[in-house]
């Protein structure tokens, strides 16, 4: 059915942001408090992600969860761990307010590590991570493009680098 789909190659993987929300939402820099999570839409909607939350491991509860989210705007009712909002990347980034960088395999080669001392010296730093099966992003995306790695990575591994590398960076000087 995707296949029949307007760019139906980049869509239908809710499976690749649950992954890399587990991976995000677990880590150390978030338990420190060091990490805002955001996943911004292919329809300019940003889903804001308290650092408290803990996901659903169960992928078909996530899915539900998201669907619910959807629905009402924001979830769990009162708490609001999850809330989404009609806005764009450029937008999102500008509201954050920090250098942005965006993972792309063709970017500026920097080794992960070099990538973490880099976000460490910066306020609010961005890091933008791509999670769609294949592709690119649809339109410019802010910030300065770079790689970790010289082939396509796995979004899960790019966001497991980057939080590890920034953890090294700023945590265990």
């Amino acid at each position: 059915a995707l296949r029949d789909l307007p760019e139906g190659d980049r869509r239908g993987r809710p499976d690749i942001v649950h992954v890399s929300l587990l991976n995000a939402l677990e880590s150390i820099a978030n338990r420190e408090g060091l990490l805002r999570v955001y996943v911004h839409t292919r329809n300019d909607e940003v889903i804001h992600i308290k650092g408290e939350t803990r996901i659903p491991r169960n992928y078909n509860r996530f899915v539900g969860l998201i669907e619910d989210l959807f629905s009402k705007g924001a979830v769990p009712r009162g708490l609001e761990l999850l809330r989404i909002e009609r806005m764009g990347l450029k937008e999102l980034v500008e509201g954050i307010g920090g250098r942005a960088f965006v993972m792309h395999e063709s970017g500026r080669a920097m080794t992960p590590r070099e990538l973490g001392e880099a976000l460490s010296r910066e306020e609010n730093p961005v890091v933008i991570v791509g999670a769609f099966p294949h592709g690119d992003f649809r339109g410019e995306v802010p910030g300065e493009k770079v790689s970790i790695y010289g082939e396509p990575l796995m979004t899960w591994s790019v966001v497991n680098e980057v939080i590890a590398n920034f953890e090294g960076a700023v945590l265990w000087r």
